[in-house]
């Protein structure tokens, strides 16, 4: 996902955050330079996960009114 990310993104910088519904609630761990994990949850499957990874990012970040945001989930890499 990374390459992906940085050749469709390049010059721009990329906050990489990664959502697993099967970790406990209130998980947050730095993974590398930019990339975070934080816990989902299953209310509402994988929409539900990406709610909580915007409100992560909405208070890490301040993202502007322009910012992309690319969501994928664990299908991605078939």
């Amino acid at each position: 996902m990374t390459n992906f990310a940085h050749r469709l993104f390049a010059g721009h910088v990329l906050h990489i955050l990664v959502i697993d519904n099967s970790i406990p609630e209130g998980f947050e761990k730095t993974l590398a330079n930019g990339c975070h994990l934080i816990a989902g949850d299953e209310s509402s499957r994988d929409f539900s996960g990406w709610d909580k990874g915007v409100e992560w990012i909405q208070v890490a970040h301040a993202p502007k009114a322009d910012s992309i945001f690319l969501f994928a989930n664990d299908t991605f890499y078939r």
